[in-house]
Order: structure tokens, then C-alpha cells, then sequence
């Protein structure tokens, strides 16, 4: 394995080049691996217990690595907008009786939603994913090094050789070199055995990616997909594997098992708040029965009370719901898993009043969103702007308290014989709490992102609410009380700093995912935009 040294030195070499590449607009970053580099790791992952789809070796094209979080460099830089509700995919309502069993409807969309009349929540028709960011590839991989060296030699080309590279005790990788070079490797790990190894294996990835999208569009429904909430809602179907390719109906039951494996990854990517290919695929696979009806045994409607029988499960860091539903069956509710205690996602961020936006920042590895801090006022001396100091804002996950303490400010404290009631904040409050019910239900909720304003001098990651002010859920824009609603655009607070009234306005986009899955799954996308 690499040395820490090794790790690290890796991360900052390539967040480097990948900054560099920003700076001068490159997209697509050249690199010099050959077929020996490819030869060399397909052995160490061999010897590190890999197997099928993880042995095929370096790949050709790849996004850029060890700079996740960085705007523009890794899978950012543009926008891909999305439809919110497809008018192909009929409304879908979720409520939960308890906290774990859930039941779907499928509402008449003649009547109007119920969070389209909420006051403090304009019902988008948009959302937006992050795309873009920097490409790595390998023209050389076909070649071996010493075809390469001679060229250079020939052309007088000049190179540089790292004489740390031939020092077989230095690293794992450097002894693998050594017997390679040496033929001390037994016949199954030489050279011409590891690259038929190698085309094996990228043929049995390429067949296995065309069976897993034949398997997304005709095993996988996509009922409904909510970026702002970070949630999808996903029927598995069980049609005659005849009927959805001849290939897949050839395939043994272990192989049709592994194809659906493949599908619940990338399906539960969609919503995980790791990058893609975070968890080997094997982990997978336990799981893949839970989901995927058994096309031997004859399926039959569900009642509410037969889907209450399946079990919630979590993987990839998504929990996957059973939803009853009298005219279908095997319907899940898809959301990011709640939050382990003392590791909720809290970033601090400061906002210059000066009306720009700051830069994209990635909040639980599932939100870009950034902020701007423009006057109320527009008479306002701009020089007089620039002495102001930031503004001091707070993105965290909502919490049980936050609906204790909106409800408090709403019906006040006290006797009820003796409170005096905010009729305005009672109004927001019934909106949010509605909304809530409609877009977040139970558990999901505690997920999203709440933005907070808080004091200068509190600590940076405490969560200290007597000294914060709440503003809104940026996500589904909507503003909580107290804040203003009679803006143009949903995506706006009205505030008070150093004595006078501003705008805190936001943009936000959910994370990179994997658009040919939603098509697959019948969710159309649209153009794409620059950002």
C-alpha cells in the first residue's frame, strides 16, 4: 500500500494540476502511463484481493481525482437543467404513519398540489445539476515504456527517470516492477497473460454496463426525483427477462445477480452523499433481493399491509423505504441516511456585502450553493458598503429543535389562556410545517440543509442556536418566518446587518449524477448551461 507521504504528496499534486488547468481553461489533462503502468497495477490489484470488473485496468479517459470539493475542477463548472416533475411521470404524495411505514398515492393532478399554495413557497419548475469539470487521458497505455524510451531516444527527445521508481523495497508497486522486468513472475502473471487479463475484463464491463441500462429501463421505474430533497422514488418491476433482451435471458441466475448489482450502485449513487464508486460493488450485493422481484416467482398486487412486511435497509449511505400502495407493488422512497451523531455537516461561510457571489462551496457532498448580501436600499453609498464587515452565515442539517423553536415563536409561550399569537409567524409556521409534510416527509427532513445567520464571534462548527437567527431551506427556496415574501425570485432573505436591510440571495444546484440513468428510467433532462 502507499506510504501517507505518498497519499498526500498524490492529493496535492493533483488538486495542483487540476487548479492549473482551471486557471488556463484546460479541460482535458494529458497524462504519460503505458502499458507497463498498466500491466504493474493491474497485478497489485490482483494480489489486493480485486476481481472481474475492477481488473480492467487504467482507463483510457477519467475524471480528475483527489480534488473533490473543488468548483470547476471535479465534476462542476456547468449546469444541466432538469424538469422538477416530468408531465410524463404522474404526482406522487408520501405520508408516513409513524416513522417507518409509508404509504404513496397518486393524487388527481386536476387538483391543485398542496405545496402550491403555500405563501412562503413558490413551487419551482427547474432544478439544476452540477456537470463539467476536468478530464484525465491516456493516450499511451497501448505502448510499452521501452517502445516509448526509444522513441524519445531516436527523436531526441529528452525524459526524466525517477531512480526511486527501481527500488524494489521502496513500495509495493516498485517490487511488482522488479519482477516483471525480471520474469521471475509465474506464466498466469506475465505480461501477455495480465493484458488479455486486462481486455477481458474491459469487454466484461462494457457488456455489463449495455445489460444494466437494458435492466434500468425496463426493470426500473422512476416515480418521482427530488434534487431539493436529495430523493428519489423508485418502483422495481418484474417483467419476463425475454421480454427485456435476449442476452440477459441467456445469462445464469448468478450473472443476472450481478447485473443487478451493478444497477442498484448506480441507482443508489443518485441520492448517496459519497462519490461514485465509494463503496466496492461487492457490498452491493446482499442487497440486490431485497429490491429486485425474483422473475421465477409470480408477483401479485401488494397490499399495504404485504409492503409494510419488507424491511428498511441501508446502503451506500441511502435508506431505502418501503412505500405501500394498493395498485402497485415493490415502490421505495429513497433518501440520504440520517446523520450519525456528532458528524452532521456544518460549513460556516462569509458573505461580503458588495452584491457578488462568494464561490461555490459543497455542502455534504450533495450541494453546490452559493450566497450574495446586495441593500435593501439602493441609494446606498457603495463606499460606505465596502467598510462593512461579512456576513456571517451557517449551512447545517434541520433539527427536531428547529420545528420545537418555529412552533414556539409562532404560538408563543406560556398558558394558551395568556399567549399572545403572531398571526403572521402561525402562518408561516402552518406553510412550513405543510411543505414539510409535502416535500420532506418524516426522517428526510432532518437532511436538509438549513441556512442561519449567526454571530461573528461564535464558534465556528457549534451549532449554538440562542446566538443564530434561521433564514431559510435553500434547497427547496423557501424563506422561514420573519424574512419577507413578496420577492420576484423565491431565493432571497431580507435581513437586518449593522442596522440596515439587505437581501441575502442564494444559488444552489445538486451534486453530479448519472443523467443516462434518470432517461433510462423514463426522467427526461434538458440543455446544458454555463455557470
Amino acid at each position: 500500500m502507499p506510504s501517507a507521504f505518498e497519499t498526500h504528496a498524490r492529493r496535492l499534486r493533483f488538486q495542483a494540476l487540476g487548479s492549473a488547468c482551471q486557471r488556463f481553461r484546460i479541460g482535458t489533462l494529458l497524462l504519460g502511463h503505458h502499458q507497463d503502468d498498466n500491466i504493474e497495477t493491474t497485478i497489485w490489484r490482483l494480489s489486493s484481493g480485486a476481481r472481474g470488473l475492477g481488473l480492467g485496468g487504467i482507463p483510457e479517459v477519467a475524471r480528475i481525482p483527489e480534488c473533490h470539493g473543488l468548483y470547476g475542477i471535479s465534476e462542476s463548472g456547468s449546469i444541466l437543467s432538469m424538469p422538477l416533475k416530468p408531465e410524463t411521470i404522474p404526482e406522487t404524495k408520501i405520508r408516513f404513519i409513524g416513522r417507518s411505514q409509508g404509504v404513496i398515492t397518486f393524487p388527481d393532478p386536476s387538483l391543485e398540489s398542496e405545496h402550491a399554495k403555500h405563501g412562503s413557497y413558490l413551487s419551482p419548475t427547474t432544478s439544476y445539476l452540477a456537470s463539467g469539470g476536468i478530464f484525465l487521458c491516456r493516450p499511451l497505455l497501448s505502448f510499452p515504456k521501452s517502445s516509448l524510451v526509444e522513441t524519445c531516444r531516436k527523436n531526441q527527445v529528452p525524459y526524466v527517470s525517477d531512480p526511486t521508481n527501481f527500488d524494489p523495497t521502496l513500495t509495493p508497486r516498485n517490487a511488482i516492477r522488479s519482477l516483471v522486468s525480471s520474469n521471475s513472475l509465474p506464466r498466469a502473471l506475465r505480461s501477455e497473460s495480465i493484458l488479455s487479463l486486462i481486455r477481458s475484463s474491459q469487454n466484461l464491463l462494457e457488456v455489463s454496463k449495455e445489460l444494466s441500462n437494458s435492466l434500468l429501463s425496463s426493470q426500473c421505474r422512476l416515480l418521482d426525483f427530488n434534487p431539493g430533497t436529495g430523493s428519489a422514488v423508485i418502483q422495481f418491476l418484474n417483467p419476463s427477462l425475454e421480454s427485456i433482451d435476449p442476452q440477459i435471458a441467456s445469462l445464469s441466475t448468478f450473472q443476472i445477480k450481478q447485473i443487478q448489482t451493478l444497477v442498484l450502485r448506480r441507482i443508489t449513487e443518485l441520492v448517496s452523499p459519497f462519490p461514485d464508486n465509494h463503496f466496492a460493488l461487492r457490498s452491493y450485493e446482499p442487497m440486490v433481493s431485497r429490491v429486485f422481484p425474483d422473475s421465477e416467482v409470480p408477483q401479485t398486487t401488494t397490499t399495504n399491509h404485504g409492503a409494510h412486511q419488507k424491511q428498511a435497509f441501508t446502503l451506500g449511505g441511502v435508506i431505502f423505504q418501503p412505500l405501500a400502495n394498493d395498485d402497485g407493488h415493490n415502490i421505495w422512497l429513497l433518501s440520504r441516511q440520517p446523520f450519525m451523531k456528532g458528524r452532521d455537516p456544518i460549513k460556516r461561510l462569509y458573505v461580503q456585502p458588495r452584491g457578488e457571489y462568494n464561490p461555490w462551496s459543497l455542502w455534504d457532498n450533495r450541494y453546490w450553493l452559493r450566497f450574495s448580501l446586495t441593500p435593501s436600499d439602493p441609494t446606498l453609498d457603495p463606499r460606505a458598503l465596502s467598510k462593512l464587515q461579512s456576513l456571517s452565515i451557517r449551512l447545517r442539517p434541520f433539527q427536531q429543535t428547529d420545528m420545537q423553536r418555529m412552533r414556539t415563536a409562532a404560538e408563543g409561550t406560556g398558558p394558551k389562556k395568556e399567549r399572545v399569537i403572531d398571526a403572521t409567524k402561525l402562518k408561516f409556521w402552518e406553510q412550513t410545517r405543510a411543505l414539510l409534510a409535502t416535500e420532506a416527509p418524516a426522517s428526510l427532513r432532518f437532511t436538509l440543509p438549513l441556512l442561519e445567520k449567526v454571530e461573528s464571534g461564535s464558534r465556528e462548527n457549534s451549532v449554538d442556536q440562542a446566538s443564530s437567527e434561521l433564514l431559510a431551506f435553500p434547497t427547496l427556496d423557501c424563506r422561514l418566518q420573519g424574512h419577507g415574501a413578496e420577492y420576484d425570485s423565491p431565493k432571497e432573505v431580507e435581513l437586518v446587518h449593522y442596522g440596515k436591510h439587505w437581501k441575502l440571495k442564494w444559488q444552489w444546484m445538486y451534486k453530479r449524477i448519472d443523467t443516462e440513468a434518470l432517461r433510462l428510467m423514463g426522467w427526461p433532462l434538458e440543455d446544458t448551461e454555463d455557470a
